[in-house]
């Protein structure tokens, strides 16, 4: 019996993850509710609930936040995101988030108490989703179906997927979808048996 190994070529596999919204909502809450802030004028601010959206373009981040000392006011704010997912950290974030443009036009007195750039900071630092077990199951299901896999009698297929680039991101009603390529390389192995 002879053996016939072809030279590795590349591969490329289209994987798709969702960062659903109400497990990233969840994730979300449990970082945010209860945090208080002091922004002077004698007051805190208290986030007290936190809820993820999508539109189909932006996904929106929906907060209810109470003051209390001097200024005692509750308001609901708004702020817009464009999703991105990074390959390094393999999370899911939030591209230029800001207070929407209804959020910005509140009442002078709120705003003053309100709409700062730390709220903003914290919760978009709070929204980031990892997809890092979802991925590494992924890979490590398909480099197990790529190793010394018998497709025919006699030829056996070997790949290793090792490269990840991100390929598109979208918002869907109920979350956000990642399309991923893994890429790597892989070859035959034919096995030739003598009569």
């Amino acid at each position: 019996m002879s053996t016939d190994e072809s030279a590795p070529k590349p591969i490329v596999v289209n994987v798709g993850l969702h960062a659903g919204f109400p497990e990233w909502t969840a994730l979300l809450r449990s970082k945010v509710i209860g945090f208080e802030h002091e922004v002077g004028l004698g007051t805190t601010v208290e986030i007290k609930d936190a809820e993820l959206a999508g539109d189909g373009k932006a996904v929106s981040l929906k907060l209810q936040v109470r003051s209390r000392g001097r200024v005692n006011a509750s308001a609901n704010l708004v702020l817009n995101g464009t999703p991105r997912f990074d390959p390094t950290t393999q999370e899911v974030w939030l591209e230029d988030l800001d207070f929407d443009l209804k959020t910005k036009h509140l009442p002078v007195k709120l705003a003053e108490v309100f709409l700062h750039d730390w709220l903003r900071k914290r919760v978009a630092e709070a929204a980031r989703y990892s997809l890092a077990r979802e991925l590494t199951d992924y890979r490590t299901m398909a480099n197990a179906e790529g190793r010394n896999r018998e497709v025919f009698p006699g030829v056996v297929f070997n790949g290793k997927l090792n490269k990840l680039a991100v390929s598109d991101v979208r918002v869907q009603p109920q979350g956000v979808a990642i399309a991923l390529l893994l890429s790597g390389k892989a070859g035959f192995v034919i096995q030739e048996i003598s009569p």
